[in-house]
């Protein structure tokens, strides 16, 4: 502290005396701070744990970022206006989006599913 100096010079003029003095003070300090050490070696344990696998993924915060702003409500309005104007400059003028169903057997396949997942659920329910 302040006073480093001056207890250095009175160590230095009669060492018998000033150590008798400095010397329990030094180890109470030393367990004090060895006492700390292991309190927060426990806290900090806990957050290197924490942040052990953050770390690994050094690129996270620039994909929540894209994420955010891809899912966004004004990126999807976007989106959208988007397939909207390619739907009306294309030949069918509608509105709607539609999509071709190259695979009816697959469709047709998960409807039953569906449906037969539907009807076990309302007969456990009743």
């Amino acid at each position: 502290g302040d006073h480093g100096p001056e207890i250095v010079e009175h160590v230095r003029r009669a060492p018998r005396v000033a150590l008798n003095v400095v010397l329990p003070r030094l180890r109470h300090k030393d367990e004090e701070w060895r006492k700390a050490r292991r309190d927060m070696n426990k806290i900090w344990r806990e957050v290197y744990k924490d942040n052990y696998y953050k770390s690994l993924d050094h690129r996270s915060f620039y994909f929540k970022q894209v994420d955010k702003k891809g899912l966004s409500a004004k990126s999807f309005l976007q989106e959208i206006r988007t397939a909207q104007e390619s739907g009306i400059s294309s030949s069918n003028p509608s509105p709607y989006l539609a999509w071709g169903m190259d695979r009816p057997d697959i469709h047709r396949d998960i409807l039953e599913v569906v449906g037969r997942s539907a009807a076990s659920e309302l007969l456990e329910g009743a």
